[in-house]
């Protein structure tokens, strides 16, 4: 079945159910929130070695752009079905002009909290993976405007799939231990090309979204975990790692796609601070082997981002934050190029209304695509960003 017809039938199916539990004695609770955004300004000029450019029918272009945008609009449905039984699910709407152009369920699933300190969830779900992944994806969690391009644009955020999780709380003199466990269908092969995990393109080797698909495409799980501590000496401190381990591709785990991350949040005397750390590692990948020369490659980076209220404008929070980020991808055994990403973004953060948020940004990206025996495909990106974002 076609993804979009499937996506929509799945959206179909969701809302008869959410109208079913409507019709009995079970409750609805409907919340949303919706993201405007303004291109002031945005340069993108792509450049690099003749070879490189050709090999893709590219010349050295500079491209400008300026517009209003109404970036996402989501809707949230909870319901109670019984006593410590939920169904929690997540509407999102992009690409909004005429038409919606696309609609994506980033989580659909039932939780039960048997206890406090357990929970389940069973259904499409959040990866526990890392901070930023469910607790920071949506624009009204966050202060700064845009989210990590890598995380963003390579893994795809959230990273949601459909599977089961299970979490696990209890004290300690230290803090709050949380231990997640899951188990998922995974990220499989390109839609393009089954072989390859990754392609070689530019702008098409910052993807693996779309990696992600409705079902598992071949007869491995992946499972993975996170252990963090949380309000660490009674304080918003919270550190912790994760790990995520699949085959892309049937055959076992010769060919093993895995992730780990490390992460510490503080938010202290209005100072909110986080850094998280990122490393794949994959196997048997003639794909990005174009690129890095090694079929086996590794991607190591990091993003950090700070922010703090040091302002007030008639009595509203005036919010300053900065960001950053850097990646670089390589062949384990040599061969080839390195292919790089380096970020930074600056902005303001104004809040008139507790669930209003108006943000002012300026983001620099400099970004090197590695082809072997070709040379580079460089772009550079400046961009000033305008954006509102609004719960309810």
């Amino acid at each position: 079945m076609h993804p979009r017809r499937l996506r929509l039938r799945t959206a179909a199916l969701l809302v008869a159910a959410l109208l079913k539990a409507a019709a009995g004695e079970a409750k609805i609770v409907f919340t949303g929130y919706g993201n405007f955004q303004m291109t002031a300004h945005q340069s993108t000029r792509i450049h690099g070695d003749a070879p490189a450019l050709a090999a893709f029918k590219l010349t050295e272009t500079s491209a400008k752009a300026r517009g209003f945008a109404l970036d996402s609009v989501g809707l949230f449905a909870t319901t109670n079905l019984k006593e410590n039984l939920d169904f929690l699910v997540d509407f999102t709407y992009r690409k909004i002009g005429s038409t919606t152009g696309e609609t994506r369920i980033q989580y659909a699933f039932l939780e039960h909290t048997p206890r406090p300190d357990w929970r389940y969830r069973i259904g499409k779900i959040t990866l526990p993976f890392g901070y930023y992944n469910q607790k920071r994806f949506y624009s009204f969690q966050r202060v700064e405007l845009s989210a990590p391009i890598f995380q963003s644009a390579i893994l795809g955020l959230p990273i949601s799939d459909v599977g089961a999780t299970l979490q696990k709380r209890f004290e300690s003199k230290a803090g709050r231990v949380e231990a997640d466990v899951y188990a998922v269908n995974g990220y499989g092969a390109t839609p393009a090309d089954s072989k390859k995990f990754r392609s070689a393109t530019l702008p098409g080797a910052i993807s693996l979204a779309s990696n992600l698909v409705p079902s598992n495409n071949n007869e491995n799980i992946a499972l993975g975990g996170r252990l963090g501590l949380a309000r660490i000496a009674g304080r918003d401190l919270e550190a912790g790692g994760s790990y995520y381990g699949g085959a892309w591709e049937g055959g076992g785990t010769s060919k093993l796609f895995q992730m780990a991350n490390g992460h510490v949040h503080a938010g202290v005397g209005g100072l909110d601070f986080l850094a998280e750390y990122l490393h794949l590692d994959v196997l048997a990948d003639p794909g990005f082997a174009a690129a890095v020369g090694d079929s086996h490659w590794t991607t190591d980076g990091y993003f950090m981002t700070a922010s703090y209220p040091l302002w007030q404008v008639r009595g509203m929070p005036l919010i300053p934050f900065v960001s950053s980020e850097g990646y670089v991808t390589r062949g384990v055994h040599g061969g080839g190029g390195q292919e790089r990403l380096q970020g930074y973004r600056a902005g303001l953060c104004l809040l008139p209304l507790e669930n209003i948020r108006v943000k002012l940004e300026y983001g620099y990206l400099k970004y090197v695509l590695p082809l072997v025996g070709l040379g580079d495909l460089k772009l550079d990106s400046h961009s000033a960003l305008l954006a509102m974002t609004l719960a309810f």
